[in-house]
């Protein structure tokens, strides 16, 4: 069992230091969307401390720290009208394992077609859309030691140009032994490239100003991108559990692909089993910000993008577990009266 440990470990570090120096953009964005309202509360710090649905997006070892079937209903309002609808399902079965599915997508607000000689808008519009379904297993190896594992399909679209691709999560959790403390690990979007093919918007026609000569058809071909891939690290610990009150702690580690390392540390008050209210905080998490600094023109408020809040209530009856929770993100350089992440979700465990 130690020399399984120690390979599951491996694997999930040599995938972290495959691309940690390999600092750029990517692709396909809404990945990085937190879902779950309980998670995002807490500064996403979710790797060692899921046990509803949503840990299909942070941990899918994390379905074996469920005891019941569980559903999950995610609505995100995002800045400019964008919104990211999420949905999951865990159906645990003991030994034999977990077994997950989860579906996300982001839509946003028909926009017009403006050209040179319509600055001003042609009548005509398109749209843009992302989405992305996944299947997931995760199986406990010991009482201590759980793994996990999602396959993705991954789809971009703007007009009628599209972009598809498959990734991986992997995930494990680790029950120390010592109290209430858990260990997680979990690397994210591990993938292929993306690239946007076909499609009208790809195309144009040169036109020749020289009589009798005929017009040229274009295609343009679009430069591949990665996904937004993640590597995490953290712990989580109960310190206060009491029968109706508990108090969870939870430190994490971010490594992505397209940004500066980050630190989450959330924490999560539950009283009678009935309310509970989250706090988080995000360290050094927008190398933008960091990076603007020094502007004179930037107010304190500004640069502090980091924090997040949340509520939720929970109540059962006849062996069936209802939840809403809420939750709020900051956005700093976005921060306005409306423009700031709001998240609702809606829990049913069976």
């Amino acid at each position: 069992m130690k020399r399984l440990i120690i390979i599951l470990i491996s694997l999930l570090l040599l995938a972290n230091f495959a691309y940690s120096a390999n600092e750029g953009t990517t692709g396909a964005q809404f990945l990085k969307i937190l879902v779950g309202s309980k998670a995002a509360g807490m500064g996403g710090a979710f790797v060692a401390n899921g046990d509803d649905p949503s840990v299909l997006y942070y941990n899918p070892a994390a379905m074996t720290n469920m005891n019941k079937m569980g559903i999950l209903f995610n609505y995100v309002k995002w800045p400019a009208e964008i919104s990211y609808s999420y949905i999951a399902f865990v159906a645990p079965m003991g030994l034999v394992g977990a077994f997950g599915l989860q579906a996300g997508l982001m839509a946003m607000p028909s926009m017009e077609i403006t050209t040179i000689e319509q600055p001003e808008g042609t009548g005509d519009y398109f749209s843009a859309m992302s989405y992305m379904v996944g299947v997931s297993y995760s199986k406990p190896f010991t009482d201590k030691l759980s793994a996990g594992l999602t396959v993705k399909y991954i789809s971009e679209s703007i007009v009628d140009a599209t972009s598809t691709v498959m990734a991986f999560d992997g995930g494990a959790i680790y029950k120390t032994g010592f109290k209430s403390l858990r260990i997680g690990m979990a690397i994210r979007n591990f993938g292929s490239e993306g690239q946007f093919t076909g499609g009208t918007v790809l195309t144009d026609t040169y036109q020749r100003w020289t009589d009798g000569q005929t017009d040229m058809n274009i295609y343009y071909k679009t430069d591949p991108y990665p996904i937004p891939m993640n590597f995490n690290f953290g712990v989580a610990y109960d310190f206060l559990e009491g029968p109706s009150n508990f108090l969870t702690g939870a430190l994490e580690f971010q490594n992505p692909n397209d940004g500066t390392e980050n630190v989450r540390a959330g924490f999560e008050y539950n009283f009678a089993k009935i309310v509970s209210l989250r706090l988080g905080y995000i360290f050094n998490y927008d190398k933008f910000v960091t990076m603007l600094e020094d502007f004179d023109d930037l107010t304190t408020n500004e640069k502090s993008e980091n924090l997040t809040a949340g509520v939720g209530f929970k109540y059962g009856f006849s062996g069936v577990d209802v939840g809403i929770d809420y939750s709020y993100t900051e956005m700093g350089l976005l921060s306005d009266s409306y423009m700031n992440g709001h998240r609702v979700t809606l829990t049913i465990a069976f």
